[in-house]
């Protein structure tokens, strides 16, 4: 494979492949929208584990600094993944119908 040209199966193709249903056959957007917040939900979830896990890691480790700005993004990530939810619920209702 040439540097820097994308895999394909990378998480976006693996992201699209569920899209389709049967042979010859799409999902409509807001099913593929349902999937995609389904997913970046689930993704940004496990990221908030993550950090808040590797948190506690960095202050074990005395670097009180450093913990404190992962704690940060952990914070953020949260609010970003509320924002993800918002966006799927306002789908699920067809608030933007």
């Amino acid at each position: 494979m040439l540097k820097g040209a994308l895999n394909p199966l990378t998480p976006v193709t693996a992201l699209n492949n569920l899209f389709v249903k049967r042979k010859g056959e799409c999902m409509d957007f807001q099913e593929k929208a349902r999937i995609r917040l389904s997913h970046w939900i689930n993704h940004s979830e496990e990221h908030l584990k993550e950090y808040e896990a590797f948190s506690m890691e960095l202050e074990n480790a005395g670097k009180n600094g450093s913990a404190g700005f992962i704690r940060e993004m952990a914070q953020l990530t949260a609010k970003s993944t509320d924002c993800l939810r918002k966006a799927l619920e306002a789908l699920n209702e067809n608030k933007d119908a």
